[in-house]
């Protein structure tokens, strides 16, 4: 059954990107050189690593934006984590800020991050055991934020827990395609259930 132009259903589409996208400290420095540190450690004993973020350590990073997304819609981030903590009701909160930048033009890689429109909000650990993935969020950009000539997205996380550090996997960017006449395609609806 074809689908009218108002009964389209569009699956947002999600990418992830990885701690270790995030390759400088706050002051432009190395990650490895930051005091007291920020380093790439193992998770318990999984032979899994993951970024230590320690209490107010703040990174940066920069990503592609992908072509097919549409910026006329909601860009929501995830900040994808764990932690040793053990304590049920300890907190993390995330301060998550992004600048879109477009190449061979003004913009730089010091250009200063936007707080998003709505921010990530804190997340308690719950019952999970320590070490168990956590996700916080959605932080989200509005639609409109970004310009047409913007390729790249100048990202700075910082962190704050009542634990000691944070082991950071990565951000999941979750975005609207955009739609092009003649490739309609209903997705199913739990992929758009959240």
């Amino acid at each position: 059954m074809a689908l009218s132009a108002n009964k389209i259903k569009m699956c947002r589409q999600k990418i992830f990107i990885p701690a270790r996208h995030f390759t400088l400290g706050a002051a432009g420095v190395d990650i490895g050189t930051i005091d007291p540190g920020v380093t790439f450690l193992e998770v318990g004993t999984s032979g899994a690593t993951a970024l230590e973020m320690i209490e107010g350590e703040e990174i940066k990073g920069i990503v592609a934006i992908p072509s097919k997304c549409d910026r006329n819609n909601k860009i929501r981030f995830k900040v994808i984590f764990s932690s040793a903590s053990t304590t049920d009701a300890d907190d993390f909160v995330f301060t998550l800020t992004a600048v879109g930048v477009a190449p061979n033009g003004v913009d730089v890689i010091t250009a200063t991050p936007a707080a998003l429109d709505t921010p990530i909000p804190a997340t308690v650990k719950g019952a999970g055991a320590g070490n168990s993935i956590q996700a916080a969020g959605p932080g989200i950009m509005n639609g409109g934020t970004l310009a047409d000539d913007d390729e790249f997205l100048i990202l700075n996380l910082d962190a704050t827990t009542a634990d000691a550090t944070v082991d950071l996997y990565g951000i999941q960017m979750e975005y609207t395609p955009k739609f092009y006449k003649g490739h309609i395609v209903e997705a199913p609806a739990w992929q758009n259930d959240n």
